[in-house]
Formats: C-alpha cells, sequence, structure tokens
C-alpha cells in the first residue's frame, strides 16, 4: 500500500500482509487549510491512477472543529469515481472526546458495494466533523469480514 499527501513527495510504503499495520502520525495544515492522503495499492499511482483519499482540515473560532472524509472522487483518473479499495472493508474511526455524537461517527464502506458514506459525487455531503479534542482517528483498510469491528490499520492523530 501506498500513501501520500502531495503530488510530488516519496509515498510512505506499507507491505502487503495478514496482520500488516503502521501508525503515521501525520502533520497537521494551518487553521483552514486541508490535506488530502491518496492512498493506493500499487506504486504507479501517479501514471495509472487508482485512489482513496483521506481528506482532513481544523478550524478555529465560531465553526472551530476537525472535518474529514473519504473521497472516491477521481479515484479512477481526473473526474472519474472510483477505489482501489472496492472489494474491501474500509473503516473510518473516530476515539476520544466527542466521538459516537452528531456527526462524529464511524464511517464503514462494506466490500462489493458503493460506499454511500463516501464522497461519490461533489455536491453530495459527506463531510464528517468531530470537537478539535477528538483523540486518534483510525482509518481500517482491507479488512476481512471477521475483523471488520475491530481490526486497525492506520492511525492519524488529532
Amino acid at each position: 500500500m501506498f500513501i501520500s499527501t502531495t503530488p510530488n513527495a516519496s509515498p510512505w510504503h506499507i507491505k502487503a500482509g495478514k496482520g500488516a499495520s503502521s501508525t503515521l502520525t501525520l502533520p497537521w495544515d494551518t487553521d483552514g487549510h486541508g490535506t488530502s492522503i491518496k492512498i493506493a495499492k500499487t506504486s504507479n499511482w501517479k501514471t495509472t491512477p487508482s485512489i482513496l483519499q483521506f481528506e482532513y482540515a481544523w478550524t478555529t473560532g465560531q465553526y472551530a472543529a476537525l472535518y474529514w472524509d473519504l473521497s472516491d472522487l477521481d479515484g479512477s483518473g481526473s473526474g472519474l469515481v472510483g477505489t482501489p479499495f472496492m472489494k474491501d472493508n474500509v473503516k473510518v474511526s473516530p476515539t476520544g472526546t466527542g466521538s459516537g455524537s452528531g456527526t462524529c461517527v464511524k464511517l464503514k464502506c462494506p466490500a462489493g458495494a458503493l460506499c454511500k458514506d463516501a464522497y461519490n459525487t461533489p455536491d453530495q455531503e459527506a463531510t464528517r466533523s468531530c470537537p478539535l479534542s477528538t483523540g486518534t482517528i483510525w482509518l481500517d483498510l482491507c479488512e476481512p469480514a471477521g475483523g471488520f469491528n475491530s481490526k486497525r490499520e492506520i492511525g492519524f492523530e488529532a
């Protein structure tokens, strides 16, 4: 699995294998600016696009929150909806203060189905928000059906 936050950055590589996992602590961008993390199964994702995007931003002031979503937009190329994880269970789980209330809840994409909780159209309302004090947000990828509710793969520290 290959992960990158910018088009020219060298991606992180997470080796495939049963139970493979990695924790990445990613830097925060400035207040009001967002980050899109591109996740691919192959190293040639720049020339043959097939990505899933985990996007997040935080803001202070009147609308203070951590905003996040999964996006399949441009996942199969410019203007094309898709994801390399269509055959896999994918889940995002916020933890800590505020998790489980409002839109600060788990996002689940079952294998073999269009993920209704991820962006598939630009005007879809798929952004979640959590308090700035939210703890770790776990992104689970390629989970076997039996582990869909417990296994963790990549953690994003708030």
